[in-house]
């Protein structure tokens, strides 16, 4: 079964056509990253994806469910870009922010069970956070708010996991530390992980598939078939093209 399936779908904003007749399938277990130029529409996309944003044209599923008949949002971890966290500056902790994540799976208590505990605390060690239980978000420097919004996305176990650009804010070290989570969690739990970047050649370490769009669908295929695109070449010029590559290497 496909993950997630789109087909032939348009998103327009306003006036604008922001995604144009775009169709892929994500299998389960697939690691993607999406990738393509400042105002490319991959988060508009990826608004569709989750039904934050209605479709113009086309049909969006996820495991095999039009996305507007879609429930099991507890299956579905999604962690927008860091800009959203400006607006949570509300008096909760990290531990409560991050339980926030147990929300759509209907079980978010009054009072968090002995279980709930054990999964926020699965969460916080796996991002190296455990020591920021108790401050308040609005206390936190910028990385460390991406790692405690990264763990309420994956606090639940999902089985599809979208991160838009969770790595703006973060130094090397914990960007490093961050992917291989991701990459953990794909091999061993396989969840299937879409991450928004705009580093091809860091995300060509760690994806399966690239998916490149420009409102429409550029490239969708491997890191390897697209170094050895001819199609890719033109659109970046052979010298980016190989750069890329080569740092994929």
């Amino acid at each position: 079964m496909n993950s997630i399936s789109v087909q032939s779908v348009s998103v327009t904003l306003g006036s604008t056509k922001v995604i144009d007749d775009v169709s892929f399938d994500v299998a389960e277990g697939d690691y993607i990253g999406l990738v393509g130029q400042n105002g490319a529409g991959k988060t508009t996309l990826i608004k569709a994806i989750v039904g934050i944003l209605p479709c113009s044209k086309g049909t969006i599923e996820l495991f095999g469910t039009k996305v507007e008949d879609f429930a099991s949002w507890k299956d579905i971890g999604y962690m927008p870009q860091m800009g959203g966290s400006d607006k949570m500056l509300f008096p909760a902790t990290v531990e409560e922010i991050i339980a926030l994540g147990l929300i759509s799976g209907a079980r978010f208590p009054k009072n968090l069970t002995k279980d709930n505990r054990h999964d926020v605390e699965i969460a916080m060690q796996s991002l190296g956070i455990s020591s920021l239980r108790k401050k308040l978000l609005s206390e936190l420097s910028g990385g460390q708010k991406q790692r405690v919004l990264l763990a309420k996305a994956m606090v639940n176990n999902p089985k599809l996991l979208i991160l838009d650009e969770p790595n703006s804010a973060i130094d090397t070290k914990t960007r490093e530390q961050l992917f291989d989570v991701l990459q953990t969690m794909n091999e061993k739990k396989k969840t299937t992980i879409i991450v928004i970047t705009h580093d091809i050649g860091h995300i060509g370490r760690y994806a399966s598939k690239l998916l490149y769009i420009d409102r429409k669908l550029i490239f969708y295929g491997s890191f390897k078939n697209f170094c050895e695109s001819k199609s890719m070449t033109k659109e970046f010029g052979g010298e980016t093209q190989h750069l890329m590559c080569h740092q994929h290497e």
